[in-house]
């Protein structure tokens, strides 16, 4: 993804970008606002339009959303000097941590699978929808302050939640034009784990006070575990056979293979907060982050079935955290 440059055009005290929701504000005299524009020498600027890839409604509406909200935040992060010609901070390298709260979206994941038998194979498919209990983070940073009130910081983290609850939902078997009339419960328990990375740009705000409001967005990667799941890989098949042939015997274990315990994705992330100055050195922070991930996939194979599995994760973060300024 190729982001593309902010053209500015200034006048009297007045600084003007054009984007598609409206006119942000930053001060009594600043006007802000963003457009997805690319510079051609000579002529000014060219609106893009973007193809948007097709899909389910929600999941579009879903992703072109935070897209907005991200660009907005990209450009805060590049265009907040301009509210405040001359800045408190001072510049200097900082370490930190943070412990948010973590609240996973219900995840709805793609399964299909695919069953070898004596007269060939059979395919079927569902959606498994996943409710999360409430999980933690822990991250540890380094980063380094600028006069101006930008910050840019390297982050690393690990991250637990439970699943508190599976189903299976919109069941079919084309080959039978056979479609589940309800959904299939799965018992389940354990956690995922998540491990992965982060470059954030952060920009406080300088209020003349302790109290300075920050906003910011990162971009990364990180990797999604799911070993510690424990479930009937057996328990859809199982249930499309008992419906299609209740005389037909129970499934031996293992025969649907189990999906792979992990993949790597990009994530990117916007955010928000406040910042208390306890010291010159230490500063309390609480804020809020809204990440979002790329496409998991956890695909698996035996001797009698392939399956896979494919998802993306939105996730929400309530987080208290210190920066300790050298």
């Amino acid at each position: 993804m190729v982001l593309p440059f902010l053209l500015a055009g200034a006048e009297s005290r007045k600084v003007r970008y054009a984007y598609p929701g409206g006119t942000l504000s930053t001060g009594p005299w600043v006007s802000l606002s963003v457009q997805w524009l690319w510079p051609i020498s000579g002529q000014g600027a060219t609106a893009i339009n973007c193809p948007r890839k097709r899909g389910n409604s929600n999941m579009t509406n879903r992703h072109s959303s935070m897209n907005r909200m991200y660009a907005l935040a990209i450009a805060l992060c590049l265009l907040a000097p301009l509210a405040s010609a001359a800045h408190a901070g001072k510049p200097g390298w900082y370490v930190g941590a943070s412990l948010p709260v973590m609240y996973i979206d219900d995840t709805d994941t793609i399964t299909k699978a695919t069953i070898q038998t004596p007269t060939g194979s059979i395919g079927h498919a569902a959606t498994a929808e996943t409710e999360h209990k409430t999980g933690l983070k822990f991250a540890g940073l380094v980063g380094y302050g600028f006069a101006s009130g930008l910050r840019v910081e390297a982050e690393v983290f690990f991250a637990r939640a439970s699943v508190d609850k599976i189903f299976y939902n919109n069941v079919r078997v084309p080959a039978f034009n056979y479609t589940h009339p309800r959904k299939i419960p799965v018992p389940v328990s354990g956690s995922v784990d998540q491990l992965g990375g982060l470059l954030n740009v952060w920009y406080d705000f300088d209020t003349g006070l302790a109290w300075k409001p920050y906003v910011g967005a990162g971009v990364g990667f990180f990797q999604v575990d799911q070993g510690g799941l424990k479930y009937d890989d057996n328990k859809l098949t199982q249930e499309i056979t008992a419906a299609l042939n209740p005389a037909a015997p129970a499934l031996p274990p293992g025969f649907v293979p189990r999906p792979a315990s992990s993949d790597t994705v990009a994530a990117y992330h916007i955010g928000a907060g406040i910042g208390y100055e306890l010291s010159e050195r230490f500063t309390l922070q609480a804020g809020y982050r809204l990440q979002r991930s790329g496409e998991l996939s956890f695909p698996g194979r035996n001797a009698t079935a392939s399956t896979k599995a494919t998802t993306d994760l939105q996730i929400h973060f309530f987080e208290i955290g210190i920066r300790y300024r050298f």
